[in-house]
């Protein structure tokens, strides 16, 4: 975002207040990232006029008023109860990157207690703040953040407790208790999947559902406490004891740890942006770290927005706004045509983002319905993310251009951008038919390679081939001459070379193969390998039985439905003819493995591990895409999630295995 155009503190009021307000009520209009970028420009004019003898300048005043205030105004309609908070819930005051937080270490180097750790670090929750409190054990209050009422001076916050009830992590009594618990509303990402999937993230859920009226779903939202204060027993001395005290009294608490040294939270801070936050059950945007000394917090005072000895240090920011430059489609394997945004390169999670899927024609007509337009156009200001800091994702469109020129519009095409034959509307998808179309082509020889797991061919090698006539199916790889391939030429310029014997051996090394693998392999639209391995379970474990099918007997099997039988049918017959060219290739279908693990079902979740689940069937074992009652092991990467797998094993009394354990059940690596 462009702040340079922000030349006063009240021309970024008009864009930072609804913004506010909207973020605090759950339905963010802008990326974390712009709304930051806009309040450190308004921070930068107030200083700078405060500096120079401006500081009672009203606009300077209403500039200063904003950054100081927590929170965001309780909305003037809003149904619930609005009520007064004993003492104001403060918010943190932030570190946007490691070295702005070594930069806060240093400042506050010289604070000195007797107190081991020196320091808390916890999750930073992404969701809704709350007060809970308590009087004689009895919980009777539960206040929204809210803000400072400018008539009486008091923090004002929407009392929401019969739905905070209703939540799971919190406890409706606890003997003998009375005083607050900070928390924070949050929606798992397993919940969110499953009981709200119309919101677009898990944050908005929680914002959404808190609040709801009717109290619909609200049980599957989660409360994590931080915070406690006892009445008339005098201040707890720690963090560590308040968070002790917490978990003792069974109440859910975010993840925390000790830390001694500045340089042990950045090691703690790297291992998150590494994987650690990817891998936890809800969302965060950051680190909270906190002096453990509870004097030396009441000593450092409040500064700003929050106590100065506390801060947050958020991570990269995994959604950024960004402006739409172009759509492509591609041409797939199967003749499927998927949008692909092309926009502004915007860094995402540590990591420069310039191209996303949209995936289909229903989704773009989702993120265009507020706009009430029929088509994106070049300019458009688009919401992009990277879910799970790995995929980058087209959200929303945010701000649309103002009456686009004809030239500006990028409309679905209606010819195949490969071939240029007509397309047709294939459920949520454009189809190309052309059997001919050479991107078809391409993309079964790369689809080939890929499911077998065979290193070294990468698409720009494919193409290479492809364009110089000497493969158009799978079959025709098998007869490659490596001279030959090592000669070509890529897009990129340089040859294939050496990286042509390395790839062709690999090939050769994977000629024998189960039934599933291969007809998996194939690309057949809706029968992935584990579909066809549903086939082989229900009898059909020959190619010749694939063969001579028919849609009414597939259609049976528990799982397949006709719209999957006929793809399946029709796929068989098209392929015929690659299918008997492979088989005289050298391929071979491996018999029905009578191994030790025969006839026993795995399942994987929060792991990936192609060499492992290869082994697994090479023992006779079977990997499925969920979970059953047939379900023997369920692999994952941490026992005490809250996935909706893990969730379903629990209830079926499932097994559960490390990584590890699972590399030992089949003989280790």
């Amino acid at each position: 975002m462009d702040v340079s155009k922000y030349t006063s503190p009240d021309h970024c009021l008009v864009e930072l207040i609804p913004w506010n307000d909207a973020y605090r009520n759950g339905q963010p209009v802008v990326s974390d990232a712009v709304y930051d970028q806009l309040w450190d420009k308004l921070e930068e004019l107030v200083e700078a006029s405060e500096q120079f003898g401006g500081g009672g300048d009203p606009e300077v005043m209403r500039g200063r008023a904003f950054l100081n205030q927590i929170g965001a105004p309780v909305p003037a309609k809003s149904p619930w109860e609005k009520r007064a908070h004993q003492a104001p819930m403060l918010s943190l005051n932030k570190a946007r990157n490691p070295d702005e937080f070594k930069a806060w270490g240093a400042k506050h180097k010289g604070q000195q207690s007797a107190v081991s750790p020196r320091f808390v670090v916890s999750d930073k929750c992404d969701g809704i703040s709350l007060r809970v409190h308590y009087l004689d054990g009895k919980m009777f209050m539960a206040l929204t953040r809210g803000d400072e009422d400018p008539q009486t001076g008091k923090q004002m916050g929407e009392d929401i407790t019969r739905n905070v009830l209703k939540m799971q992590g919190v406890k409706g009594f606890i003997k003998g208790f009375s005083g607050w618990i900070r928390a924070e509303i949050v929606l798992t990402k397993a919940d969110w999947k499953r009981y709200f999937p119309e919101y677009t993230n898990a944050r908005n859920g929680a914002g959404g559902k808190a609040k709801d009226q009717k109290g619909d779903r609200t049980e599957h939202l989660t409360v994590l406490h931080y915070e406690i204060h006892r009445d008339n027993s005098g201040p707890i001395p720690t963090k560590r004891a308040q968070y002790k005290i917490m978990e003792a009294l069974g109440l859910a608490t975010p993840n925390w740890y000790e830390c001694n040294t500045v340089a042990e939270i950045i090691a703690l801070y790297e291992e998150y942006v590494a994987g650690k936050r990817e891998a936890l059950a809800y969302d965060i945007d950051g680190l909270v770290v906190e002096f453990n000394d509870a004097n030396v917090m009441e000593r450092m005072g409040v500064h700003g927005r929050g106590p100065d000895g506390a801060v947050a240090i958020k991570f990269p920011s995994d959604r950024a706004d960004t402006p739409l430059q172009d759509i492509v489609w591609q041409v797939g394997g199967t003749g499927r045509i998927t949008p692909v945004a092309i926009f502004t390169s915007v860094l995402l999670a540590g990591a420069n983002v310039s191209r996303a899927s949209m995936h289909n024609l229903d989704l773009m007509a989702d993120m265009l319905r507020p706009s009430k337009r029929d088509a994106f156009a070049k300019g458009d200001t688009i919401l992009v993310t990277r879910r799970g800091d790995v995929i980058p994702q087209v959200e929303a469109l945010t701000k649309p251009l103002a009456k686009p020129s004809d030239a500006e519009w990028l409309r679905s095409p209606t010819k195949c951008p490969s071939c240029g034959s007509k397309l047709k509307r294939d459920g949520k998808f454009l189809l190309c038919v052309h059997e001919e179309c050479p991107a078809q082509y391409a993309g079964s020889m790369s689809r080939w390679v890929k499911k077998l797991g065979i290193k070294e061919w990468g698409d720009s090698i494919i193409i290479a081939i492809y364009d110089a006539g000497m493969a158009k199916d799978p079959a025709d790889l098998y007869s490659l001459d490596v001279a030959k391939v090592a000669a070509l030429e890529m897009e990129s310029g340089s040859k294939i070379g050496r990286r042509a014997d390395i790839a062709i051996k690999n090939l050769r090394a994977q000629m024998n193969m189960p039934l599933h693998v291969f007809v998996g392999a194939l690309g057949i639209p809706l029968m992935a390998r584990s579909m066809c391995q549903k086939l082989v379970e229900a009898g059909y474990d020959t190619l010749g039985k694939m063969q001579n099918a028919t849609v009414a007997e597939l259609g049976s099997i528990p799982g397949m439905g006709t719209r999957k039988a006929k793809s399946f049918v029709g796929g068989m017959v098209k392929h015929r003819d690659v299918l008997d060219r492979l088989l005289k290739a050298g391929i071979t279908i491996k018999a029905p493995n009578n191994g030790p693990l025969k006839g026993i079902n795995f399942c994987l979740t929060g792991v990936r591990d192609a060499a492992l689940q290869e082994r697994i069937e090479e023992n006779g074992g079977i990997v499925k895409g969920g979970v059953g009652k047939s379900t023997r092991f369920l692999i994952c990467k941490d026992p005490n999630g809250t996935s909706g797998k893990l969730k379903k094993a629990r209830g079926y009394g499932t097994m559960l295995l490390s990584l590890e354990d699972a590399w030992d059940l089949v003989g280790g690596r």
